[in-house]
């Protein structure tokens, strides 16, 4: 099982650095909103979150007309994290929402 802490968040974004992320070390380049959608799932991983919650909590929307907006940062999120596939998937339930299936304790500073 892996461990990552973080000062900042349990990415450990160098707040710093403008959009580059780190990841248990890693430095991946995330935009904002995939940043956010990312410390989302962190949070609540292992967790179904529905789209509707997603939408709500990350882009503050409250219209299932925004399916896409979601779908679209999701697949780019999957891109930048295909590195750790092994050890870390956003997974898809189909008709329910998304899951970020990790076995890392990822811990933050509030």
């Amino acid at each position: 099982m892996n461990q990552c802490t973080s000062k900042h968040d349990p990415t450990g974004k160098d707040l710093s650095s403008g959009q580059k992320t780190i990841l248990c070390g890693r430095g991946i380049n995330l935009k904002e909103r995939e940043h956010e959608l990312l410390i989302f799932l962190l949070k609540n991983r292992n967790k179904l979150i529905n789209r509707l919650t997603l939408l709500e909590c990350v882009w503050n929307f409250h219209s299932p007309n925004s399916k896409g907006t979601l779908e679209n940062h999701i697949g780019s999120l999957r891109k930048k994290l295909s590195h750790l596939k092994n050890e870390m998937q956003i997974e898809t339930v189909y008709g329910h929402g998304y899951r970020l299936k990790t076995e890392w304790n990822i811990t933050a500073n509030p």
